[in-house]
């Protein structure tokens, strides 16, 4: 398992694209871990059902933000 989160992580650290998160680090002692860069916006969790009660209008806020 830590042979394919290794190999993974070599792809993940490659991928800049401003709708992903930066990989900023990573631990394999006592499981598997990323460290990723916070989204300013929160996360898409949040946006898209966190704060809102109508899921429709959460939907196309978070198309706003994610734009």
């Amino acid at each position: 398992m830590t042979a394919y989160f290794l190999s993974e992580l070599g792809i993940i650290v490659h991928v800049d694209h401003p709708n992903i998160a930066r990989l900023i680090g990573y631990g394999v002692e006592g499981g598997m871990f990323l460290v990723l860069q916070l989204s300013p916006h929160g996360s898409l969790s949040s946006i898209l059902y966190g704060i809102y009660t109508n899921h429709f209008e959460s939907f196309w806020n978070a198309m706003q933000i994610l734009g």
